[in-house]
């Protein structure tokens, strides 16, 4: 079964992912939110240690499904900002299927270790990131 979630997380992660390194134009906006201040967008974007291959496997190892949703299945949108030393913070849910999949996607995420933070001219910056976490039964 964890087998077969990874499988089905690597193929889906590689889809999300390559899409956001096709961008070639870096868009500087900057976005405040209450205290927080960070870039939307930069030249680099944030990555986790390893890229995406051990991102996917860092998912696949820590993800539990939870009991009671055995038979559910969806994708929960999981949003946090990586601040410039690479910690993440600002959680937000975008989209939950239900909230044992967006608490045990939260979960895995707060025990990420630090990412590869974005950089501006060089220089890392906060912005904000935005995975998919997906819970899915292949037959």
């Amino acid at each position: 079964m964890k087998r077969l979630i990874l499988n089905i997380l690597t193929f889906y992660f590689s889809l999300i992912f390559g899409s956001a390194f096709a961008q070639t134009k870096p868009n500087q906006e900057i976005v405040t939110t209450g205290k927080a201040q960070f870039l939307s967008v930069a030249e680099n974007q944030p990555k986790f240690p390893g890229g995406d291959t051990a991102f996917r496997k860092f998912i696949g190892k820590n993800l539990r499904w939870p009991e009671i949703q055995m038979e559910s299945e969806g994708t929960v949108i999981l949003g946090f900002v990586v601040q410039k030393n690479g910690r993440l913070t600002d959680y937000k849910i975008y989209r939950e299927v239900n909230p044992e999949f967006a608490a045990e996607a939260l979960r895995v995420m707060k025990l990420s270790p630090r990412w590869i933070p974005a950089k501006l001219n060089g220089k890392p910056v906060a912005s904000r990131s935005t995975v998919p976490i997906r819970f899915h039964v292949e037959e």
